[in-house]
């Protein structure tokens, strides 16, 4: 899908579009099997697409030596919980709809999981249709691969057909969203507290909410990227 010379806008959702529980559900699974820390574990289930919390259950089973069944219940009960949990961010839908009807083109590029997908999908599923082709809808659990890799954000500038100075990255993640865009020549918008992010980022723009981004701020953005 060639978007010409509009710029492209991609959007990281957890912490960005939604606000997210305070434990992840790889926390909270391992808690729950009171097995020891797996920091594998987040990745697998970012990159995995599982069917539904029975094909959860077999694969912690199998990953931890687990009896048949072991799983099960701690399966069921996060992964139902995480189809009610995405919270999304006060102004942050209708700053988006601004952003599409001002003609800039929309993408997302998210870690995240199919049942947490659904819930997000709650609130934002039918703008995300409307606004949003389905190729630049890039999400972990169906590509199999997760942030930082930077063959993601490669892949959804080809399939917009736009050149890297013309697109910016708006996530909440240093690490997965900002490093990774910059190394590509992308420009960048950092979400979150400054505080909390640090007072020092490489992000060419940081902002408390994507409720805040306009068009105008995306423009000069582009128009005066330094990768021009």
């Amino acid at each position: 899908m060639a978007t010409g010379s509009r710029p492209l806008v991609i959007f990281d959702i957890g912490q960005t579009l939604v606000q997210d529980p305070e434990m992840g559900p790889a926390d909270r699974l391992l808690v729950g099997l009171g097995v020891a820390a797996d920091p594998g574990l987040a990745n697998l289930l970012m990159t995995t697409d599982f069917a539904d919390s029975t094909d959860l259950a077999a694969v912690l089973e199998a990953r931890y030596s687990l009896r048949p069944g072991a799983a099960r219940d701690i399966a069921r009960e996060v992964w139902s919980s995480q189809l009610n949990e995405a919270r999304p961010i006060a102004g942050v839908l209708e700053a988006m709809r601004a952003l599409y009807a001002s003609g800039l083109c929309l993408a997302l590029l998210s870690n995240i999981w199919r049942p947490y997908a659904m819930s997000v999908r709650r609130s934002f599923g039918t703008f995300f249709d409307a606004a949003i082709p389905a190729d630049l809808q890039c999400l972990s659990y169906q590509v199999g691969i997760a942030k930082p890799a930077p063959e993601l954000l490669a892949r959804l500038l080809a399939r917009a057909a736009v050149p890297r100075s013309r697109a910016v990255m708006v996530g909440d993640s240093v690490t997965n969203d900002i490093v990774p865009a910059v190394r590509l020549g992308i420009n960048t918008i950092l979400i979150g507290d400054s505080a909390m992010a640090g007072a020092q980022t490489v992000a060419n723009r940081q902002f408390r909410s994507v409720a805040e981004l306009t068009e105008d701020e995306i423009l000069n953005l582009v128009d005066n990227s330094p990768a021009k």
